[in-house]
């Protein structure tokens, strides 16, 4: 029922005694007036749809503007990806398929259907083809918390509570555990609904090709996101910022060069261990921690991130962090 899910349906059924719509609707006060002019109106139209020549409907002119190919995916696929591969926006790409109110299409088994800009058929299947299942849609990982459930991870993560249960294969939505690590397909942005995000997919450039760009990443973020803003790829932006997977945290800085794929590589861990290191001071290697290095210099791990202004404890290697109270 529209404005009234299902316990409050099962509610009013009990409160009028009766399972008849039109009788429940009759008491004014147990349904809003949304929910009960939508029946109405819904069987209004299905009746002026099969006789549209009794209701004077005949002489309207049908817009047949619209012309579209369709394209078959067998997995769940970005839409920004599938716009960009279309030579379109995902604006464009949603108005074709009004059902994907999400940025990724649906996770199933079956092969899913998407309409795209007439004439892109071919170009669309060639380059989607060569592109490998695990580039085409954005992972984040999310470790449940105390008293979460899977429609508020859903809403934080921009995803559907289905979409979640497939990729981790819940068949009980109420019996998930604090601690426990679940996989989460999402589009770009935080936003709940595809309008409040951006579309990088179609826009004039903003800086000069090659232009050295520091990004602060903020909740939402993701590889592929950051990678579309700036008109490169994912494997340059890891490349650049020497990172193994596609984990980010808010706050962290990336070194990105807009419009280019293949850069000067920015100093790696390896290089930056042999360019010498001040003293109190000690370059981040692969497999350290801030443990590790409190074990190793004898001081606090509250001291080091107060030392080195940090909000969080994860390092990354090449970092170079204060260990002496200078």
């Amino acid at each position: 029922a529209y404005n009234a899910g299902q316990g409050k349906v099962d509610r009013s059924i009990r409160k009028a005694k009766s399972r008849d719509f039109w009788k429940i609707a009759q008491h004014r006060w147990i349904f809003r007036r949304e929910t009960r002019n939508y029946v109405p109106g819904f069987l209004a139209a299905m009746v002026i749809g099969r006789n549209p020549e009794k209701y004077e409907l005949n002489t309207l002119d049908q817009d047949d503007s619209i012309s579209y190919d369709t394209v078959t995916i067998d997995s769940c696929t970005d839409l920004r990806i599938i716009a960009k591969l279309s030579g379109t926006t995902v604006n464009r790409i949603q108005e074709l398929n009004p059902e994907l109110r999400r940025l990724t299409t649906p996770i199933t088994e079956k092969l899913f259907s998407v309409h795209i800009p007439a004439g892109q058929k071919d170009d669309f299947r060639a380059r989607f083809d060569q592109l490998p299942k695990d580039k085409r849609v954005t992972l984040r990982y999310h470790r449940i918390r105390t008293g979460q459930t899977l429609s508020q991870i859903a809403r934080e993560y921009q995803t559907s509570v289905s979409a979640i249960r497939k990729a981790n294969n819940i068949r009980n939505v109420r019996k998930i555990r604090a601690g426990k690590t679940l996989v989460i397909p999402i589009g770009q942005g935080h936003d709940y609904y595809y309008r409040a995000a951006r579309d990088f997919t179609v826009t004039k450039p903003r800086f000069p090709e090659g232009k050295r760009i520091v990004h602060q990443v903020h909740r939402g973020d993701t590889l592929f996101g950051i990678a579309l803003r700036y008109r490169t790829d994912v494997k340059s932006v890891q490349e650049w910022n020497d990172l193994d997977d596609n984990l980010l945290h808010p706050g962290q800085k990336l070194t990105v060069y807009y419009s280019r794929s293949v850069a000067p590589k920015p100093t790696s861990a390896a290089s930056s261990a042999s360019k010498p290191v001040p003293s109190g001071f000690h370059r981040v290697r692969r497999g350290e921690s801030l443990y590790s290095l409190s074990k190793k210099y004898g001081v606090s791990i509250d001291n080091l991130k107060k030392w080195n202004q940090m909000r969080s404890s994860l390092i990354h290697p090449g970092d170079l962090l204060r260990v002496e109270n200078i």
